[in-house]
């Protein structure tokens, strides 16, 4: 039997269980904080699909299906012969008028192989929760659109997160943590929100990139992720898109 491990996250949302339960079970919801494409079959046995473009597809089974309380999406590999399941679990429980929703992500084998895929997803779905706690914060029940960006700069993390905070000169951040993460509101070409998360590696850093537009402007979400990928450009020297 192969050895596993799991990383949890958690997170308090502004929000009522039900609000957080759609958010987590509708495609077009899922689509605004989690992944650019989703499509779910929101029963218990029902699929839950989604993907970051060609190659990044994830596709799992509902295996619990408890409205405002707990999901589980498994999905399955082989691995030297054997099955490995990879399971999340979102537990939701009603904290006053917000939601406390904790995330569990299991099954990671304990193979130098798997650390890439462990400290990824370990580092990732804290950005994820944090776009989804703006959206329902912000823009409640409103799904959305996002695209994804990448740069790299020659530049410690601080220096790269000093230049993208100058463009933002005046805005309130809804969340700052210098100097590796950045996330802030941003109106153009409509409501919706930038989340850049930076690291070191090798001498350079590495910056992710979010753009997420909500509503009316969510048509427009080529527009905005073709105008930052522009404007990393200008800043970083370099800059490439995903879906």
């Amino acid at each position: 039997m192969n050895q596993t491990r799991q990383h949890a996250t958690e997170i308090s949302l502004p929000a009522t269980p039900e609000a957080v339960w759609r958010a987590l079970t509708e495609a077009a919801q899922v689509e605004t904080w989690y992944a650019p494409e989703a499509r779910i079959d929101a029963r218990a046995g029902g699929e839950y699909f989604v993907s970051w473009g060609p190659g990044m597809e994830a596709v799992a089974t509902i295996e619990i299906f408890e409205p405002n309380k707990h999901l589980r999406v498994v999905s399955e590999r082989m691995q030297a012969g054997e099955t490995v399941r990879i399971a999340i679990d979102f537990f939701l429980e009603a904290a006053g008028r917000d939601t406390k929703l904790r995330l569990v992500h299991s099954g990671f084998l304990t193979s130098a192989d798997w650390d890439d895929e462990y400290n990824g997803t370990k580092l990732g779905w804290p950005i994820m929760l944090r776009i989804l706690r703006f959206g329902l914060a912000n823009h409640p029940g409103v799904p959305g659109r996002q695209r994804w960006l990448y740069a790299t700069a020659a530049l410690s993390p601080v220096n790269a997160w000093r230049r993208l905070e100058g463009v933002f000169r005046g805005v309130v951040p809804e969340y700052s943590n210098e100097p590796w993460e950045f996330c802030a509101p941003w109106s153009e070409p409509g409501d919706g929100l930038v989340y850049a998360a930076f690291a070191e590696r090798k001498g350079v850093t590495a910056v992710s990139f979010h753009v997420v537009l909500f509503g009316d402007a969510a048509p427009r979400i080529e527009e905005a992720a073709a105008d930052w990928k522009a404007r990393l450009e200008v800043l970083y020297g370099s800059a490439s898109a995903s879906v």
